[in-house]
């Protein structure tokens, strides 16, 4: 239960954040909250010279957390999909919440243990077709 509620909290600030933060892609592409400028570093393009498969995320959330969907994808062409799994999952939760010790049903908790292993093969898949047609991983 307290995993679930966990999970509940860390999935709906994700929504929040994303409602709540800004960038200005003609200053200053880095994300901001409250204010204040956020660290825009990538590890993997730091040590590679090379986007990762989850570059350009963050812009993207917050593109749709302020409900433009069309320039989100701009950022990542899977944005809107990863954003829609998160909802998923604050839904899942809840329901699990709800179920007290009753077991879930059986379909449920097959989808919950494929889908991120399916989105993970997206993203990856995603990636290499970003590497193949700019060279660099990106868009």
């Amino acid at each position: 239960m307290r995993t679930h509620r966990h999970y509940l909290v860390a999935f709906a600030a994700v929504f929040l954040l994303s409602a709540t933060m800004g960038f200005d892609p003609e200053r200053d592409a880095r994300p901001r909250f409250l204010g204040l400028n956020l660290p825009g570093f990538c590890l993997t393009n730091a040590i590679f010279g090379a986007d990762c498969p989850g570059c350009g995320m963050t812009r993207s959330f917050i593109l749709l957390g302020h409900g433009d969907i069309a320039e989100s994808l701009q950022y990542h062409r899977l944005g809107v999909v990863v954003y829609l799994f998160l909802f998923t999952q604050i839904a899942y939760h809840a329901y699990m919440l709800t179920r007290r010790d009753r077991p879930a049903a059986c379909l449920i908790l097959r989808l919950q243990h494929s889908a991120p292993w399916a989105l993970i093969a997206l993203l990856l898949i995603n990636w290499c077709y970003g590497i193949g047609s700019t060279g660099n991983g990106g868009f």
